[in-house]
């Protein structure tokens, strides 16, 4: 499974890859939107962990436009806030589901196997 994580926090970035890892899943990283854009127009991923909150571009700009490249990846939102507004934006730009930081290796592993076709 080829999974990019999104986030311009590179200590957070690490721990949901260690996370990963234990499920012997390799993890890309983007630092911002633009970054993670650029990277789906050349790879197929099947999961992105997006922060919505970012640099250059913010999560839901990239969503929407990976959304228009690759509308079958499953994209995950990031988020520290849990405003509701903000999260149903963030699925109206196509994101499947999303994560309320802090992040745990159970709260990952949890919405990756809610909406991902096939485990890790």
């Amino acid at each position: 499974m080829r999974v990019l994580i999104v986030e311009d926090n590179e200590a957070l970035a690490f721990m949901l890859s260690e996370y990963l890892k234990d499920s012997n899943v390799a993890a890309d990283f983007a630092k911002n939107g633009k970054d993670a854009v650029a990277m789906v127009e050349l790879t197929e991923y099947d999961l992105i962990l997006m922060d919505i909150y970012m640099p250059v571009m913010n999560g839901f700009e990239a969503t929407s436009k990976i959304n228009l490249l690759r509308p079958n990846t499953v994209i995950i939102a990031i988020t520290s806030s849990n405003e509701r507004l903000e999260l149903e934006r963030m699925k109206a730009m196509g994101a499947k589901d999303f994560l309320i930081k802090p992040i745990n290796k159970e709260k990952l592993t949890t919405a990756v196997l809610k909406n991902m076709v096939f485990p890790i």
